[in-house]
């Protein structure tokens, strides 16, 4: 279990924006780290005129293995559907196996390390957030409210250095 800490350091937020920035910033950690199968005990969110924090307490540091069944085409569906399911599915026809009417395959989801994660969830977090009122500026490819300076990422203590090329920010 670890403390995870992101801090997005910016240029002064209006503050009729800003605790609907923390909120949403909640409401956001909350499903991305749901998805990614990371669970933790606590999330809070901060927000003063330059910082958006968010803490996550208790943090797991890994996933854990999963197993699903996915249910594919009916046999004797034409190839294309079988073709289409096995993509998706990321497996062989090989491993797949005939229970009554349906194909079925199991999907094993690895263990991840949450250090590997994190870069992405952030990323994924500055795509999906959306502002009453957002600005470019030179060197980034995406808006936000004002220009970020800088992302504070701690995972356990220990910083997790990644770019984020929307912002210009190695």
């Amino acid at each position: 279990m670890a403390e995870l800490l992101i801090e997005f350091f910016s240029e002064e937020i209006p503050a009729r924006m800003q605790l609907k920035a923390a909120e949403d910033l909640k409401s956001h950690m909350n499903a991305a780290l749901t998805g990614l199968a990371l669970e933790f005990s606590d999330l809070e969110t901060y927000v003063t005129p330059r910082r958006l924090v968010c803490v996550v307490n208790d943090l797991t540091t890994q996933t854990k293995e999963s197993r699903e069944e996915r249910r594919g085409p009916r046999v004797g569906s034409p190839e294309a559907a079988m073709a289409g399911f096995l993509k998706a599915a990321g497996v062989t026809q090989d491993q797949c196996v005939q229970k009554g009417d349906y194909w079925y395959a199991t999907i094993i989801q690895k263990s991840r390390q949450a250090e590997s994660l994190i870069p992405e969830l952030v990323r994924g977090l500055i795509r999906g957030f959306s502002w009453a009122k957002s600005m470019r500026w030179p060197g980034a490819t995406l808006s936000w409210v004002r220009p970020v300076r800088s992302i504070l990422c701690l995972l356990g203590g220990k910083p997790i250095i990644f770019e984020v090329p929307e912002f210009g920010l190695t």
